[in-house]
């Protein structure tokens, strides 16, 4: 394992949660933290404890923290909650109206929002606020679905899936049950396809092929294709980040060896593997070692 800590618990809990999420510990704790069970629950115990701790420490080894996300930095971008990167890629999908028009659906207005009325007419300063408002409910449904992701299969979404998706959301609605499952059990190729899929339009009570919406999935698509290649990007850090990084390696180790003592009852809900791989391993007295040896401690 990356970091060396003192004492034979502190080395054998490191080893478990490494070889539990097949990454570092913090990059472990920063996905189990996004749970929503007991599992985030006690992700979340350990994040605020190694967040309050690791600027002290810091600062007695003389390690610079100023004006550093000491959270996320050196976590593998798709783990990490987003925001949109190019509001534009929507905005000119969508296109300007100042007049509301039927959509097949309903009345829209501005770049694809809901209209107040079927005659309303508006501003392009209040069309910007209302697009960025509903961006932003897409935004927070997304990195919803990513938690989710993250929480079953340990894969996250690079920001070109997650800017692709939010398109996608923000033009064909939350409701896309299809392609939000595909996205949660992380089957990226399904994805694709499925949303392609989302290419009609009503004109005249009839549900047909739009051109316009072919050529945007094509788009969408494309751009979480390019994404998928950049899921596992390499973080790249300087010295000092690195020893920043190794730092909240061992501080994390040693907060999570005091947890296990402090919440020895604790018990994950739920039964998927990950949980019950978790208690066997952190829980004491569960006998884990015969199932999943642990490394001799020298």
């Amino acid at each position: 394992f990356p970091v060396t800590i003192n004492g034979d618990k502190n080395k054998q809990t490191s080893y478990a949660l490494n070889n539990l999420f097949g990454k570092k510990i913090w990059e472990g704790i920063h996905t189990a933290s996004q749970r929503g069970d007991e599992f985030g629950g006690f992700g979340k115990f350990i994040k605020d404890d190694v967040m309050k701790n690791l600027k002290l420490e810091a600062a007695k080894r003389g390690i610079n923290t100023d004006n550093l996300d000491l959270e996320n930095i050196g976590v593998t971008d798709s783990l990490k909650p987003k925001a949109i990167k190019d509001l534009n890629f929507i905005a000119t999908q969508e296109g300007f109206r100042n007049k509301a028009y039927y959509d097949g659906s309903q009345y829209s207005i501005g770049f694809g929002t809901k209209a107040n009325t079927p005659d309303e007419v508006i501003s392009r300063e209040e069309a910007q606020t209302r697009f960025t408002e509903r961006v932003n409910q897409d935004v927070a449904f997304v990195n919803r679905l990513q938690a989710e992701r993250i929480s079953r299969t340990g894969k996250g979404l690079s920001q070109k899936q997650f800017d692709s998706l939010v398109s996608f959301f923000y033009n064909a609605g939350q409701g896309v049950n299809s392609v939000k499952d595909l996205v949660i059990t992380g089957n990226d190729e399904a994805v694709m396809k499925k949303m392609r899929e989302f290419n009609k339009a009503e004109k005249d009570g009839v549900l047909s092929v739009s051109t316009g919406l072919v050529s945007r999935r094509e788009k969408e698509t494309k751009l979480y294709a390019e994404g998928v290649k950049e899921l596992d990007a390499v973080v790249k850090l300087t010295p000092e980040q690195e020893k920043l990084v190794n730092l909240r390696e061992e501080v994390t180790s040693r907060i999570i060896e005091t947890a296990i003592r402090d919440k020895g009852t604790f018990r994950p809900v739920g039964n998927t593997g990950r949980a019950r791989l978790y208690v066997n391993y952190m829980i004491p007295g569960l006998n884990a070692t015969k199932a999943y040896p642990l490394p001799t401690v020298s």
